[in-house]
């Protein structure tokens, strides 16, 4: 009986994480798009990045991980997610930092925590329950 459902939560964690890396390619298109083809500084360009590839990832993980109906309270509980990976960001950064280790630790970190923490939130989430 476990099986099953261990198989389907790989499934769906495999879908979580595909999205995630099509999405890390949208966010980095754009952000060379708006620097090298249009000029823009590299705040503003991540900053649309991160809106676009937040945006579509968002609904990407509602129809194919997650197989939930978007709705603006998922979309609002997404993006608290991501404010609390960025947030995880900064902080395993400000780690390595106080620590004195090379930074490249601190985003060592960031890869290894990030995923887990951002996919168990939203499993039991941004994406549980009843439709907010």
């Amino acid at each position: 009986m476990a099986r099953p459902c261990l198989r389907r939560e790989g499934g769906r964690f495999l879908a979580w994480a595909l999205v995630g890396v099509l999405h890390t390619l949208i966010h980095l298109g754009v952000v060379v798009g708006m620097v090298e083809g249009l000029g823009c500084g590299p705040l503003l360009a991540n900053g649309a990045g991160f809106a676009t590839a937040s945006t579509s990832s968002f609904f990407a993980n509602s129809r194919w991980a997650f197989r939930k109906a978007p709705t603006a309270g998922r979309y609002l509980r997404f993006m608290l997610v991501s404010g609390a990976g960025l947030a995880t960001t900064l902080a395993c950064s400000a780690l390595a930092s106080t620590l004195r280790w090379h930074y490249l630790v601190g985003v060592l970190l960031t890869l290894v925590l990030l995923p887990v923490l951002t996919y168990l939130s939203h499993r039991a989430w941004t994406w549980q329950g009843p439709q907010p």
